[in-house]
């Protein structure tokens, strides 16, 4: 290869970048892969022969002569799929880029399938900064590869490293502009794409190669998804997206229903709503790369994906400019920035196209649509355009100026502007802080009425108006800020002081109202630092506002407790993450005999257990939150029967990401009992033998389809009431149709109390607990602490299913067992569509993690090999 031109990009620092070239899903050579493509039709011929997707030869070093006329091959780079390598076209006579999957996956159908469909994207995007794609072809031993052009170069993604450890060569070479330019190319590559019905979804800075002679190129189109459209010059769809798996860091590439990079996610993307994605999933993923550009950090940490995934969905963005203050970062490319990643979509660019338009304004010095910016503001912009007219008009101001027979005069009429353009900016803020209040009140009272995940359009337009609000009035704070200050020297202190103060008291209020208690920190902390002194000594309104602030953001909340029947010891135990990543009680804390007058307690969650002396020992737990104190009534369910375990009324968090039909909200519910295990064969088939039961109904037995040619359905049991291998009768009851669950309750109910399915809420209520906790153990997850896909140990020690109580990690902080795996479970909801579907609650060991989640759900209508049931018991009777 040849050397490098050293005008052409900067020099690293022990490590040579001169032959750096993307490898396989836009991972350099020193990331590693570790998913699998899991494709819904692994045959697929896609078009180029079936030797592309048909078993190869995975082992033993392929030849040099393998691939068809290339020769002399030299290594370029390797990723945990594929490997590159540079070699001789002798036909053309040229040196070209080779790519091939790595042997050991190239028996592999799903990765040839998509490996092919790389190359086929690639090549039908004709662009000047798309790779061009050569050939695709099959080795001599049956491996798929394909050829594109070589390029010599560096990825933005090591430029931007450099770059932040202050490399003086690529400070120098790679300067802010030449960041832009790189940025349009890489826009105009895009949108070209989108163009084509073609969205890339794995945007990132290690995805686009800048070449040694000025080339950009953006690389990497093995995740890219195929939208419907009608031109007719767009790829074909090339197979299903569909993948599970997971990955070892949040800069990595994430294949399946989540495909992408979770720092460089856009929000519905890391949801997986993938009806959603459209071009402006890109957008979202290119205001990621400009705010790296920007700050030369990273817009959200990558610490974990779990950790990226959840900031990409609801984690704040703090604007460039505030995150970076001392790079001087542009108020339109700010604000161009912070629209493009607006989590709204709404909100965000409709295209690339028109965030290309924007940058291509802002260079041009005209107004972008991103920030109209202050009067001043547009005639600076003015003056830059034409700067033989502004030149002249600073010429007679200069003039002017010197003709002017007092310094003083002209001193104090420069400090008067100020002062009226700062009281201007002051009262156009408070205008903005009434209309953003009046705004998230009407938000708030739509959000109070729907806890449902549709979004009405009335609630996108209040909550796009909202955002617009917010980034006008953080412009004109800071504007005022800046005014205040440089009038300053013509001004009392005092007076700067105070209307300093109420700018920031205002912003403080609304920072509390929103809420957003991360922001009021800091505006509180703000103003402890600008009052200094005058703090302590703040007039009595102003500080005890300060102080009821404090409290909200520092203080604990107070705890009461009654019982009924009162006189009844009480004890209150914290709620930790253990190491396993578990939430256990600990740290318990005697408060005496009910009832508990109230106590000062540290925001958190906790547990607490009454020792009722005609019952078993009561768990509450509760949530100490930052809006509110805890008044607890618990009441006692009295005698409980065996098996069941004893839920108590209140209030607890449902929905939330897990959930596809709820938002998380507080949901009230009575007190009930519910079984602290599935319904076993053995206690099913006890009511099916029954006289007064079952008896002996053909409809009322489990089955099982077993997948053959004919389709057969095997029923579980003979008609003495025997359990057929290799189901056990202390295995929970599965295949049962929901009919014949409810007659189990039906029966039951007479012979005792009453019972009945539970609802999805009490379901979910007796799962997670109060504290809204994404999984019963609490919110990490670990494949061995249930019965589900990912625990290969627990499905290879119990098979189909384990007898109740296997999992002790499984449980509830109510005791209540299996509630994330072993097997789904039928409750009495029917889905909110209003198809004849039931909701469907808990994971098993044929379904994955997704499943796993409390809020989670699935729907069935008839009766599956790992769907079983449990049931509740109202107290008092009730229904």
């Amino acid at each position: 290869m040849a050397d490098q031109s050293k005008h052409s990009r900067p020099k690293s620092r022990g490590r040579n970048m001169a032959e750096t070239v993307p490898a396989d899903d836009g991972r350099e050579a020193d990331q590693s892969s570790v998913l699998a493509i899991n494709l819904d039709d692994p045959t697929v011929q896609l078009g180029v022969g079936s030797a592309l997707v048909g078993g190869g030869d995975a082992e033993g070093p392929r030849l040099e002569n393998s691939f068809g006329r290339y020769r002399t091959f030299l290594p370029l780079g390797a990723g945990g799929v594929a490997t590159v390598r540079s070699c001789f076209d002798p036909h053309l006579g040229r040196q070209v880029a080779i790519k091939a999957l790595h042997p050991h996956l190239q028996g592999r159908a799903a990765e040839r399938a998509r490996f092919v469909r790389e190359a086929r994207v690639m090549a039908q995007l004709e662009h000047p900064n798309i790779v061009p794609v050569h050939e695709l072809g099959v080795a001599d031993d049956g491996s798929v590869y394909f050829t594109m052009k070589r390029v010599r170069g560096v990825t933005l993604a090591q430029v931007l490293r450099l770059l932040g450890d202050g490399e003086p060569e690529t400070t120098r070479h790679y300067t802010l502009p030449r960041l832009l330019d790189i940025f349009m190319h890489v826009c105009e590559a895009v949108t070209f794409a989108h163009s084509r019905g073609v969205v890339h979804r794995d945007l990132k800075p290690s995805n686009v190669l800048l070449g040694d002679f000025g080339e950009i190129l953006v690389m990497d189109w093995g995740l890219a998804k195929i939208l419907d459209t009608a031109d007719p010059r767009a790829p074909a769809d090339l197979g299903p997206d569909a993948a599970s798996g997971a990955a070892r860091s949040a800069t990595a590439t994430v294949d399946g229903a989540v495909s992408g990079t979770p720092v460089y996610m856009a929000p519905e993307q890391a949801a997986g709503r993938v009806s959603l994605i459209s071009g402006q999933a890109d957008v979202y993923s290119l205001g990621a790369i400009l705010y790296e550009m920007l700050t030369l950090e990273r817009m959200i940490p990558d610490e974990s994906v779990e950790a990226a995934l959840q900031a990409a969905i609801s984690g704040p963005v703090v604007p460039p400019r505030r995150r970076q203050p001392e790079r001087g970062i542009p108020r339109e490319l700010d604000a161009i920035c912070m629209k493009a990643v607006a989590r709204d979509l709404p909100v965000r660019y409709p295209s690339a196209q028109a965030l290309l338009d924007d940058l291509t304004a802002y260079l041009s010095g005209h107004s972008v649509s991103a920030y109209a910016g202050t009067p001043w503001h547009r005639v600076w912009k003015w003056c830059r355009r034409h700067r033989t007219w502004s030149s002249a008009a600073a010429a007679a101001i200069v003039m002017l100026a010197v003709a002017s027979s007092s310094y003083l005069l002209a001193r104090q009429i420069r400090y008067r502007t100020l002062l009226a353009a700062a009281e201007l900016s002051r009262e156009r803020g408070l205008e903005l802080g009434r209309e953003k209040r009046a705004v998230l009140a009407a938000l708030s009272e739509i959000r109070r009425g729907s806890v449902g995940k549709t979004v009405s359009p009335e609630e996108s337009a209040l909550a796009g108006r909202l955002q617009a609000l917010e980034q006008e009035d953080e412009n004109r704070h800071q504007t005022s800020v800046m005014l205040y200050l440089q009038a300053s020297p013509g001004l009392s202190r005092e007076r700067v002081r105070d209307r300093l103060t109420e700018i920031h008291q205002e912003r403080l209020a609304y920072a509390l109202a929103r809420p957003n208690f991360a922001e009021a920190g800091r505006i509180l902390s703000l103003l402890r630092q600008w009052l200094g002194p005058q703090y302590e000594r703040a007039a009595p309104e102003l500080r005890q506002g300060l102080l009821a602030a404090q409290g909200r953001l520092l203080g604990d909340r107070k705890l009461s407790v009654v019982t009924e029947p009162a006189g009844v010891p009480v004890t209150l135990f914290e709620v930790r993450e253990d190491r396993s990543g578990r939430v256990v009680p600990c740290n318990p804390r005697p408060l005496g005999v009910s009832p508990v007058t109230p106590c000062e307690v540290p925001l958190g969650s906790y547990l607490l257990t009454c020792d009722f002396a005609d019952a078993a020992p009561v768990r509450y737990p509760l949530l100490i939150e930052r809006s509110r104190d805890e008044h607890v009534a618990v009441r006692s369910p009295g005698a409980v029967p065996a098996g069941m375990v004893y839920v108590p009324a209140g209030p607890f968090y449902r929905g939330g990401d897990g959930s596809a039909q709820y938002r998380l909200h507080r949901h009230e519910l009575p007190g009930f009992l519910i079984k602290e295990h599935e319904v076993t064969f053995a206690e099913f088939i006890a009511f099916w033998l029954a006289d007064d039961g079952g008896r002996r109904r053909a409809d009322y037995v489990a089955r099982q389809h077993v997948r053959s040619e004919g389709h057969e359905v095997v029923e579980l049991w003979d008609a003495a009431g025997a359990v057929r291998a290799p189901y056990r009768p202390e295995l929970p009851v599965v295949g049962l149709e929901i009919e014949a669950a409810h007659a189990y309750c039906e029966w039951l109910g007479r012979r005792g109390r009453p019972v009945r399915l539970p609802t999805a809420a009490e379901w979910e209520k007796a799962a997670r607990g109060v504290d809204g906790r994404r999984y019963p153990w609490g919110n990490a997850f670990d494949a061995g602490f249930a019965l589900t896909a990912e625990n290969d140990e627990g499905r290879a020690r119990f098979s189909p299913s384990a007898p109740p109580g296997s999992f002790a990690t499984d449980c509830s902080v109510y005791g209540v067992l299996d509630m994330a795996g072993n097997v789904r479970e039928w409750t009495a909801s029917r889905t909110e569509d209003g198809a004849p579907f039931y909701e469907v609650k808990g994971g098993s060991a044929q379904v994955t993690r997704r499943f796993v989640e409390c809020a989670a759900g699935s729907e069935a209508r008839f009766g599956l090999e790992d769907l079983g049931f449990r049931y509740v018991m109202p107290l008092d009777g009730a229904r």
